[in-house]
């Protein structure tokens, strides 16, 4: 803990169980005695803020945007209204796909002189220029930590309480051991500023939220564990048995990436002895390095650009392993999503993942590629029935944990209670 700094957590009761939200949901947490500008069951408007550069589009074009917008539409039928802050400079053109989420577009800024400037000078042209409508809402949330800055703009220039979501957070030892020393310490310099200028956080794992917490003084705002939600009705397990027999259907979604370290995978397939057939669902700088391990496989490999988030489960559906060799994660989606899905998973052994996965219950964990290989023969060895064990406890681990019904009403609630204790009097 750093010097003369205390742990605090305040608020609302904390809930570390998403499945104790219907109990909390029953017995709201009581607000501070001071005059509210907003009765405790009135519609809330919130201001949903993307991270700087990043653009309905380029949600899109990964696959992404089917998945948010569920999302966002189950926060507006519990809270009255939500806006997207963006930064694409085509997003109007999705006005109509919004609508048809409630979700509202909020309005660009009205550009002169050099459109060549940093996104904060374009924010802070953005804020004044739409400073009427700002205070028309109730609560901001930030969907990544990077939009804090604007977050803090607009608390200082309206009042209004934002919530801080950090969706990706690792120990300061990961980031000083992939990056630049001095690179990862200006950035947890910032990130203490950050956390100080909030008036709620949220993170997806009770690692980050400790961490956070022995950083704050007190009074600290509240750290709440929120982690990522999976639509449970989309992602559902095949109606037929998977496999035949014949051969492994090996399944990896995420990005061609060093810290997905997808070149574990095929060393880990190079000594692999039973017939298989890989799918890799991503992008990234790496993928013509493992186009060219792929061609020295005895097995077929098929890479996929891209996938619409609702289209995801059938493609998952057809296959019999999920497989994720991530270093590092935060809450990771395509595994949760691929649990849902009731797929069996073999994922690494590394921060963010074993929090997830119970090795021999809802998954098979592994430490490097002989490991993992020798994970796929003992699935493609085993009864029919184990896979389906493993598949079946990892959908249930998801609607005990990551089901959006759940987490979209503990999460109206959170933000719900943050307009009324932290908003404009």
């Amino acid at each position: 803990m750093i010097p003369n700094m205390s742990r605090h957590r305040g608020g609302l009761q904390f809930l570390t169980d998403p499945s104790s939200v219907v109990n909390a949901l029953g017995h709201p947490a009581t607000t501070t005695s001071h005059d509210q500008t907003r009765p405790n069951q009135a519609p809330a408007r919130l201001l949903f803020l993307f991270s700087p550069g990043m653009s309905i589009q380029k949600w899109d074009e990964v696959g992404f945007l089917s998945r948010e917008l569920r999302l966002a539409a189950a926060l507006a039928a519990r809270l009255g209204e939500v806006w997207w802050y963006t930064y694409g400079a085509r997003d109007n053109d999705y006005a109509a796909t919004l609508r048809r989420h409630d979700v509202q577009l909020f309005p660009a800024a009205v550009v002169t002189g050099s459109q060549h400037l940093p996104h904060w000078v374009h924010d802070w042209r953005r804020v004044h220029q739409h400073l009427a409508l700002l205070r028309s809402f109730h609560v901001v949330k930030t969907n990544q930590f990077p939009a804090w800055r604007l977050a803090a703009m607009i608390r200082r220039a309206t009042g209004l309480p934002f919530l801080l979501r950090r969706g990706v957070w690792h120990p300061l030892r990961y980031r000083i051991q992939t990056r630049r020393p001095w690179a990862a310490l200006r950035e947890f310099a910032e990130e203490c500023h950050a956390y100080g200028l909030a008036n709620s956080i949220a993170v997806t794992s009770a690692a980050a939220r400790d961490f956070i917490e022995s950083l704050l003084l007190d009074p600290a705002p509240p750290v709440r564990i929120l982690p990522n939600a999976v639509d449970t009705n989309h992602f559902l397990p095949a109606a037929s048995v998977r496999g035949d027999g014949k051969e492994l259907r090996l399944v990896y979604v995420g990005r061609l990436s060093h810290a997905k370290d997808p070149g574990l995978l095929f060393r880990a397939l190079r000594n692999l002895t039973v017939p298989a057939t890989l799918t890799v669902i991503g992008r990234g700088r790496l993928r013509a390095r493992l186009e060219r391990r792929a061609r020295k496989l005895p097995f077929s490999v098929t890479f996929v650009d891209r996938v619409p988030n609702e289209s995801l489960p059938s493609i998952l559906n057809q296959h019999d392993v999920f497989i994720l060799p991530s270093r590092w994660e935060g809450n990771p989606k395509a595994l949760l999503e691929a649990m849902s899905c009731a797929l069996p998973v073999i994922v690494r052994n590394s921060f963010g993942i074993r929090d997830i996965v119970r090795h021999e219950r809802t998954g098979l964990l592994f430490e490097n590629a002989d490991e993992l290989c020798h994970s796929l023969e003992r699935l493609a060895r085993a009864d029919p029935a184990r896979r389906r064990e493993l598949g079946a406890e990892g959908r249930a681990h998801i609607l005990r944990n990551n089901n959006l019904t759940t987490l979209a009403s503990l999460e109206a609630q959170l933000l719900n209670d943050l307009a009324l204790r932290c908003g404009p009097r």
